[in-house]
């Protein structure tokens, strides 16, 4: 790729995160300690920045620096619909060391915790019956 390619490719990703967090030019600029015209220069494509500029850049938005400088996938709009909220989350979770993950994937897994939890209720049993089996399923103690 040339240097033209990197630098639009730069450009469109400066743009798109600061789209995305709703960040002005002036912002960016005292956030990264650059001038104004040096950031527009990156905007439009015209030089590139800095290796420690990129890092700054991508420390203030949450993101790897190869999300500035590489090229969108086909992810990307999906990542972009969603909040700054739900971004953070994302980024949180793909940070976090495998046993932080798996308790996450236990506390979302809604798919299997009815179907385990009303299993008993299949078998025709009174309410009192379903209420105990209930009991026993959401009981911690019960699983140790």
């Amino acid at each position: 790729m040339t240097t033209l390619g990197n630098k639009e490719i730069m450009s469109r990703n400066i743009q798109k995160y600061m789209k995305l967090h709703d960040i002005s030019r002036t912002d960016l600029c005292d956030a990264l300690g650059v001038k104004y015209t040096t950031l527009t220069d990156w905007i439009n494509g015209k030089t590139y920045p800095r290796i420690d500029k990129i890092e700054k850049m991508a420390n203030y938005f949450n993101i790897r620096k190869s999300d500035l400088v590489e090229s969108s996938s086909a992810v990307t709009p999906v990542l972009v619909s969603l909040s700054s909220e739900e971004h953070a989350v994302v980024t949180g979770y793909r940070a976090a060391d495998q046993p932080t993950k798996t308790v996450v994937k236990r506390l979302l897994n809604v798919e299997y915790k009815e179907p385990i939890l009303n299993a008993a209720h299949d078998m025709g049993a009174t309410e009192e019956e379903k209420q105990r089996a209930d009991a026993i399923m959401m009981d911690d103690d019960e699983w140790k």
